[in-house]
């Protein structure tokens, strides 16, 4: 589990394939503190840590989750967001995200301000339902609030602080980003399925 605030931005240090396992090699600099087995989000997607250095450490993708995620677009030099897992007794600063990515969304536009920016972002069409004005969205694992909604193109306000601290600054038109949407959303949807959803969520409501 995650909330979607990034600790750091790392750096692809090299990317190796072998058979239908990827591995990848991250720089950054809590690498020291990792231990074996533990989660690490790594642009939203929650992997696992497979081997540390001194200033590094590596995870191992396998070709579903690649094909799944941005990761099929990533190169050695590339800036990736970070984000160890949220413990029980830390404050859920962003909102809740498990690290599952739904989908590959892409950046159709940026208005940049003098320190803030506008990015507009067109997501699979599958997820636009899940998406609202006000909503929460995860971009490459970065908790966000979405200024508006348009079909399938979402409008992201970002302050300074999230610009400077991710990897939003290195981001362009037509860049490939991570989406998870709200988990919240997520049962909702699945609340509402079905002959009887009204009365789903008429006992949801009155909470039977």
């Amino acid at each position: 589990m995650f909330t979607g605030i990034i600790e750091e931005v790392g750096v692809v240090t090299s990317i190796k394939r072998k058979a239908d396992i990827h591995t990848i090699q991250i720089r950054c600099s809590f690498s020291p503190e990792l231990k074996l087995g533990e989660s690490v989000a790594v642009n939203g997607s929650c992997l696992t840590v497979t081997s540390t250095t001194k200033d590094s450490f590596q995870v191992e993708v396998v070709e579903e989750t690649y094909k799944r995620t941005n990761f099929r677009y990533l190169n050695t030099g590339d800036r990736v967001n970070l984000e160890r897992s949220l413990r029980v007794d830390s404050r859920l600063d962003g909102h809740i995200v498990t690290g599952h990515v739904d989908g590959v969304g892409e950046v159709v536009r940026i208005e940049n301000r003098s320190q803030s920016a506008i990015f507009y972002i067109r997501c699979p069409e599958n997820l636009k339902w899940f998406l609202a004005e006000k909503g929460s969205v995860a971009i490459d694992g970065i908790s966000l609030t979405i200024a508006e909604v348009n079909d399938s193109i979402i409008k992201i306000a970002v302050i300074p602080h999230t610009l400077e601290n991710t990897n939003l600054r290195f981001m362009k038109v037509s860049s490939k980003v991570n989406i998870e949407v709200d988990i919240i959303a997520r049962y909702l949807s699945r609340l509402l399925e079905g002959k009887q959803s009204s009365e789903r969520l008429r006992d949801f409501i009155e909470g039977r």
